[in-house]
């Protein structure tokens, strides 16, 4: 008995400690209001005690209320402590628990970011060079490409290929040709037939006589259905330079036709 006896005073002294540094924590967070609270009710008080019963001894239990009042009050003062305290760590839950899901969500950003850039379509042009032939007399040139298109990273869908080629001067370009395929997958690709292109001769002092300059725009989608616009230009001239440049997919809006 004397055993459960201790067991009993120590659980009850550790609620009291506990209790005892709530309080005492509920009034070190809130001390300023409850400071203003105690000085309003003692000047109030003070000026009623001038000229009452107040504080005169013993005390009135008119004035002062009875035991059982004033254990309402205490009780009420301590469920008015625990409804703060609670709703302040329900405060701080919801906090923690608004930026765990801001985390969530900026992490399932980047799942999608690096899953998209995954699977985001890259064609690669890759030129058929059967020659180019020169006509000093009519100072025009005659060459003969075939265009070959691979798809990397992912597959692509709804292909529409644009084919231009600069004029001789290269202020302007004019479409020489347009392709479509319904769908490509890593590794494959579609091809044009060679075909010739002629162009005049460049009426400058320049070294390059004869330029050819083509531009592709390629749209499609990837397996999200997000669509994409690719440019690549492909340049080559009577000097014997060839230069491709595989421009990078920028995102368009779904085209209107599609």
């Amino acid at each position: 008995m004397s055993n459960l006896h201790d067991l009993n005073m120590k659980v009850l002294e550790n609620k009291i400690r506990i209790i005892v540094g709530e309080l005492v924590e509920f009034i070190s967070n809130y001390r300023a209001i409850i400071l203003s609270a105690l000085l309003i009710v003692f000047v109030f008080l003070g000026y009623m005690g001038r000229n009452s019963s107040f504080f005169t001894f013993p005390l009135n239990a008119g004035v002062w209320g009875t035991l059982s009042d004033w254990i309402m009050v205490i009780v009420t003062a301590f469920t008015v402590f625990y409804l703060i305290k609670s709703f302040s760590a329900q405060r701080a839950s919801n906090s923690i628990q608004n930026e765990t899901l801001i985390e969530q969500q900026k992490i399932t950003e980047i799942e999608q970011f690096i899953f998209k850039e995954k699977v985001k379509p890259i064609f690669e042009l890759k030129i058929g060079d059967h020659g180019m032939n020169i006509d000093e007399i009519n100072e025009e040139a005659t060459a003969t490409y075939s265009f070959n298109f691979f798809v990397h990273n992912g597959a692509a869908k709804d292909i529409h290929i644009e084919d231009y080629l600069f004029d001789h001067n290269g202020s302007s370009n004019n479409m020489i040709g347009a392709s479509s395929r319904n769908e490509l997958y890593p590794g494959m690709n579609f091809s044009s037939m060679p075909s010739e292109y002629k162009q005049h001769k460049i009426n400058n002092n320049q070294d390059v006589h004869y330029i050819f300059r083509f531009s592709f725009i390629i749209t499609y989608c990837d397996v999200l259905d997000n669509y994409y616009e690719q440019n690549v230009i492909f340049y080559s001239d009577s000097n014997d330079l060839k230069n491709i440049h595989q421009g990078g997919p920028k995102p368009i809006n779904k085209p209107l036709d599609k």
